[in-house]
């Protein structure tokens, strides 16, 4: 949402005076305590951040696995947009619980642009495209532990977006002949 709103409203870190974020019970682990959430210490403090992951997005265009890492962390910009990300706790949504809220950034000369969703982009009811799921897969097995070689995360990828097709998905399992 705040990624929408910025790039509707050609919306510039600069310009941002106070970013309201509406969740609801089931998210409130992702706003609280503020402070924490505002400044996270670790990676996964960071990933489990609506304020961080939203400086994130209206910083950089974008979150991606990289941004998780200690420079992100310290980066003063992203942390001066965090400390802007206000929250506040919804107990009777007008969104799926659990996947949707709302946000309204407030701009320095007092302009306000709001936005909700219902459904979170990745939720069950809307889905990454095959695509955008290829793509992410690629990039998170691009960073696993145990390098995987492109072509064969590229082959294993066609294999997870094709399970629905399989008849016997044990096979996939098992070795090269």
């Amino acid at each position: 949402m705040a990624l929408d709103l910025s790039a509707r409203h050609g919306i510039t870190p600069s310009d941002i005076a106070r970013v309201e974020v509406s969740v609801d019970g089931i998210q409130s682990m992702l706003v609280a305590p503020l402070a924490r959430k505002q400044a996270p210490a670790t990676a996964i403090d960071a990933k489990f951040s609506i304020p961080f992951t939203t400086a994130l997005a209206l910083m950089r265009g974008a979150v991606r696995l990289d941004d998780f890492d200690a420079a992100s962390l310290a980066d003063p910009e992203v942390l001066s947009i965090a400390a802007r990300v206000e929250a506040h706790v919804d107990s009777r949504p007008t969104w799926q619980p659990g996947v949707g809220g709302a946000i309204r950034i407030t701009l320095t000369n007092g302009e306000t642009f709001e936005a909700w969703l219902d459904s979170a982009l990745g939720c069950p009811a809307r889905p990454l495209s095959p695509a955008a799921q290829r793509a992410k897969f690629l990039d998170c097995v691009g960073r696993a532990a145990v390098p995987v070689l492109p072509e064969a995360a590229s082959r294993l990828a066609d294999a997870i977006l094709g399970l629905d097709t399989v008849a016997d998905v044990g096979a996939l399992f098992q070795p090269p002949a």
